[in-house]
């Protein structure tokens, strides 16, 4: 039986936690967060706060960058203030307001981790925490682990990278409306669901 690539399983579980995550900012009351915005939390929590590296961690352009902090500082979420060392570039930190989100969303996590520990079990978990770490996958920046590549990786340019028109900005049809993201991006429920148990159909 072929099985998927390890990358991919990664990658849902990574949607898993975060779609799982913002139903439970929400049932707590507090404002969801995009996708994106939600990864770029996640890069100050790992400890990255120059927004130069946060645009090359999230893939996007510096330009987007900045429009993506200046709607996350104007949410009162991150403070942005000018690099002491270098007035060209720009550090990002989490604001006092947002103080009580991230609490929340750290209790969150940890009760994620939780219900994924009741699902694999514990030693399954924590041979999975061991060989992310083993592999310096735990660490944000991978490339700073100095591992070897299994093979020569084409890198492209920062211009050819970003110089590709993307479908959010193609024209639409005269009338055509971008559906909402509700319609796009369905709520999962909070709690997540169990999982079946072992010999019975789920409902």
């Amino acid at each position: 039986m072929s099985r998927s690539p390890l990358m991919l399983d990664l990658l849902r579980a990574v949607y898993w936690f975060d779609e799982a995550l913002q139903a439970g900012m929400r049932a707590a009351g507090l404002e969801g967060a995009t996708r994106a915005q939600s990864f770029l939390l996640l890069n100050l929590a790992s400890g990255e706060h120059r927004a130069s590296r946060l645009a090359i961690n999230l893939g996007v352009s510096r330009q987007a960058i900045s429009q993506m902090l200046a709607e996350m500082e104007a949410r009162g979420l991150i403070t942005v203030t000018a690099d002491p060392d270098d007035k060209r570039a720009r550090i990002v930190n989490f604001s006092l307001e947002a103080m009580p989100i991230h609490k929340t969303a750290t209790r969150l996590l940890l009760e994620l981790e939780s219900v994924l520990e009741t699902r694999i079990g514990p030693d399954k978990l924590a041979g999975l925490r061991a060989g992310l770490g083993k592999t310096g996958a735990t660490r944000l920046n991978w490339w700073r682990a100095r591992a070897p590549e299994p093979w020569p990786v084409a890198h492209p340019t920062p211009s050819a990278r970003y110089s590709r028109r993307s479908s959010a900005s193609r024209p639409r049809p005269a009338g055509a409306r971008r559906p909402a993201a509700r319609d796009r991006h369905p709520r999962p429920p909070w709690p997540p669901p169990a999982a079946p148990r072992p010999g019975r159909s789920p409902a």
